[in-house]
């Protein structure tokens, strides 16, 4: 298994506005809730009203195939727009404040190996459109650290001219000769 290999969990999940926040207290992120009043949406995306402010609920579901469950899991959340809880299969996993910052979970102990597994994610937007605005991701790992590479990671540095082992580099700071505002 390449353990590089990450899974898309984007494309169509489920979605309803709470704008009482009522879903905490009705338990909209428990895995028999029934969720056939809810609408379909893409992610990522930010929600379709624009001018709503508050919370809004995500679901979705994925199961997990036998060589991924030999590995560790987590979910990658590139960005959220503005607060996010995350469950998954009734359990709160995961609490993130702050927009458009990624993050990720592990998530080998709340997986289900023989049936579907249930995510959802309540989101708190604070201002603006909110939503998944960025791609979600189930992605194996051996270490911890492999979470936080990039692409560019397994990428060679440039190499360094020779002439810049006795190069003598100036630097201006542009805004130290600006005029004061009167």
């Amino acid at each position: 298994m390449d353990l590089a290999a990450a899974r898309s969990l984007n494309g169509t999940w489920l979605f309803k506005y709470d704008p009482e926040g009522r879903g905490d207290q009705m338990e909209y992120y428990r895995l028999d809730c029934a969720r056939s009043t809810w609408q379909s949406v893409n992610v990522p995306a930010f929600w379709d009203d624009p001018s709503y402010d508050g919370i809004g609920w995500y679901a979705c579901t994925f199961r997990v195939s036998p060589e991924e469950a030999q590995a560790n899991l987590a979910l990658v959340f590139e960005a959220v727009d503005d607060n996010a809880v995350i469950y998954l299969n009734s359990k709160k996993i995961y609490e993130h404040n702050g927009a458009n910052l990624e993050f990720s979970i592990e998530i080998k102990p709340y997986v289900l190996l023989d049936r579907d597994n249930v995510l959802v994610v309540r989101i708190e937007d604070t201002g603006g459109t909110g939503g998944i605005n960025g791609n979600v991701w189930l992605k194996p790992f051996q270490e911890r650290q492999e979470l936080y590479q990039t692409e560019y990671f397994q990428q060679s540095a440039l190499p360094v001219p020779s002439w810049l082992d006795e190069a003598i580099i100036y630097e201006i700071f542009p805004g130290s000769f600006r005029q004061p505002a009167i």
